[in-house]
C-alpha cells in the first residue's frame, strides 16, 4: 500500500487591476493492489482560493467583494489499471463541496436573488478506458455528475423568474443541474516522444431538472501539443472551443427581458488558445510563462454594465517551485 500527500501554492497577481488570487490545494491519497494489474485508490483533499477584493459589476458603483474567495473539501475512489493487454481502464466517484464567501450584502431573506452565493456540492462518476500503443493512444469515457446549489434558486422556464422575493407566489425549489460528457481522444507520440499531439472531443449535456431555463447541448474540441526541449525545457500549446446551445425553454423574450440579438435559440460560443513554457533551473526552481487569448461571443442580451460576449488576453510570468 502506497501513500502519498500532494500539496500545491500559486499567486497570481494581476497588474493594472484589482485580481490578486492566492490558490492552495492538499490531498491524503492512499493506493492498494487487490489484484496484479488492478489498483483500488481513495482519497481526501482540500481546495482554497482567495480572491480579495475583486470588482463585482453586479453591485451599484461597482463595489469590491471577496465572494469569488472560496474553501472546497472533497473525496474520491476510484479502480484503476491494465486488465488486458495494452488498455487501461478507470472507474472513479468523486464528491465535493464548495463554501464561497458570503459578500456582505447578500441578504437571504429580504433579497435573496442578489449576489448569490455560489455554493453547491457535486457528484461526479467518471469512466475511462484507453488502448495503448506503442507510440499512441485511443480513448473512450464518460463524466456523468449533479451539482445542487445552496443558495440559487431554480428558474421558470422562458421568463427565468424564481419567485425568491418577497410576497407573491412561493419560490421554486433550488437549482439542480444535472448532466452526461461522452468524449473520445487520441494522442500521438513523435521524433523519440520529443513531440506530442493529442485531441479530445467531448459532447456536453446538461438539464436543469426543474423546469429547463439552464439546459444545455455543447460541442467541446481540444487540442494540445507539447515539445520537449534539450536541459529538460517544455513548450506547450492549447486550443479548445466550446459551442453550447441551450434549450428551448431557456430563453423567452418579454417585458423584463431584451430580445435574443440574434437567433431564436440562446447560444454562448467561447474559443481559447494558449502557449507556455516550462524552464526548470535547479534546485527544483523553473521558470514559467503562458500567453492566453480568449474570445467569447453569446446572444444573450447586454446588462448595463456587463458586455457577455469579448476579447481577453493576458501573459503570465513566474517561478515553480518544486520539494
Amino acid at each position: 500500500m502506497n501513500v502519498a500527500l500532494p500539496a500545491a501554492f500559486d499567486h497570481r497577481q494581476t497588474f493594472g487591476a484589482s485580481l490578486r488570487e492566492t490558490k492552495g490545494r492538499a490531498e491524503l491519497e492512499g493506493n492498494w493492489s487487490p489484484f496484479k494489474k488492478l489498483t483500488l485508490s481513495a482519497g481526501i483533499g482540500v481546495r482554497a482560493a482567495l480572491r480579495p477584493a475583486w470588482p463585482d459589476l453586479y453591485q451599484p458603483g461597482f463595489a469590491p467583494t471577496d465572494r469569488y474567495s472560496y474553501f472546497e473539501r472533497g473525496a474520491k475512489v476510484e479502480l484503476f489499471g491494465f486488465p488486458l493487454r495494452h488498455q487501461f481502464g478507470r472507474l472513479r466517484y468523486e464528491y465535493s463541496l464548495i463554501d464561497y464567501t458570503n459578500d456582505p450584502n447578500f441578504l437571504a431573506v429580504e433579497r435573496p436573488t442578489h449576489l448569490v452565493p455560489f455554493d453547491h456540492d457535486e457528484h461526479r462518476v467518471v469512466a475511462q478506458w484507453r488502448f495503448v500503443g506503442a507510440d499512441y493512444k485511443i480513448g473512450l469515457g464518460a463524466d456523468a455528475f449533479q451539482r445542487s446549489w445552496f443558495f440559487e434558486f431554480a428558474r421558470d422556464a422562458g421568463t427565468g423568474k424564481t419567485h425568491a422575493s418577497a410576497g407573491g407566489p412561493p419560490p421554486n425549489p433550488l437549482y439542480v443541474l444535472r448532466g452526461l460528457e461522452p468524449a473520445v481522444s487520441f494522442s500521438v507520440d513523435l521524433f523519440k516522444e520529443a513531440l506530442n499531439v493529442a485531441v479530445e472531443y467531448r459532447f456536453e449535456l446538461a438539464d436543469d431538472v426543474f423546469q429547463g431555463y439552464y439546459s444545455y447541448t455543447a460541442h467541446h474540441p481540444v487540442l494540445r501539443v507539447r515539445l520537449r526541449l534539450p536541459g529538460g525545457a517544455e513548450l506547450r500549446a492549447r486550443g479548445e472551443a466550446n459551442a453550447r446551445t441551450y434549450g428551448s425553454h431557456s430563453y423567452t423574450a418579454g417585458p423584463s427581458h431584451a430580445p435574443l440579438s440574434d437567433e431564436e435559440r440562446r447560444y454562448d460560443r467561447r474559443a481559447e488558445g494558449s502557449i507556455s513554457m516550462h524552464l526548470p533551473l535547479r534546485s527544483g526552481v523553473a521558470i514559467i510563462a503562458e500567453a492566453t487569448a480568449r474570445m467569447r461571443h453569446t446572444n444573450f442580451p447586454d446588462y448595463p454594465t456587463i458586455l457577455w460576449s469579448y476579447n481577453n488576453a493576458w501573459l503570465v510570468v513566474g517561478a515553480e517551485l518544486a520539494f
